[in-house]
């Protein structure tokens, strides 16, 4: 006789692990009375990911972020996309494509410490004449009044974003009727 038995093996796997990841399990098979236990071993590897591609310990964007038609008239500069988990990256700056002539262009962006680990890094392109996020409520980031439409309107309050490991600030716009549903579109 054999016996016959489940058995429940326990594969953990660490973040950032190397692709196949591999776990043996020794002598951990179907044992015989004539011979030794099997050996097991388990290849995993990720998911595809439908917003991001995994290269190594950095996470690559799949799209392309549009920063709209008119961008190149503006001096200051804003996008958001999700990333993973839910997260959102809002990226605000100076334009380089302030007074270009041309309607069209890319600024590859690199955000360190958003990998898959610390020492990862977020990748994604931002694209000139691409057109940004439709109905989203979210004004453009706020600009000193010294600059034109940097004035609040009366029915807007000015929302302070914070980095939660950087301590990065963004200062935002919007309707004094939004809600975070509205902040995160």
């Amino acid at each position: 006789g054999f016996n016959q038995e489940t058995r429940i093996y326990r594969v953990d796997i660490p973040r950032a692990a190397v692709e196949p990841h591999e776990v043996t399990f020794r002598q951990g098979g179907d044992h015989h009375e004539d011979t030794r236990p099997d050996t097991l071993c388990f290849k995993m590897t990720s998911k595809p990911h439908a917003t991001v591609e995994r290269r190594g310990e950095d996470l690559i964007l799949r799209s392309r972020v549009g920063l709209g038609t008119r961008a190149h008239a503006d001096p200051l500069i804003w996008a958001e996309t999700p990333t993973v988990g839910g997260r959102h990256l809002l990226l605000w700056g100076e334009n380089p494509f302030y007074h270009s002539s041309s309607a069209s262009g890319e600024m590859k962006v690199q955000v360190k410490g958003e990998g898959l680990t610390s020492a990862g890094s977020l990748h994604l392109v931002c694209r000139l004449g691409l057109s940004s996020s439709a109905g989203s409520s979210v004004a453009a980031p706020f600009r000193p009044a010294s600059r034109a439409g940097g004035a609040l309107d009366k029915d807007q309050v000015l929302l302070t974003v914070k980095h939660m490991q950087t301590d990065g600030k963004i200062f935002i716009r919007i309707q004094k009727s939004a809600t975070m549903g509205d902040v995160r579109a």
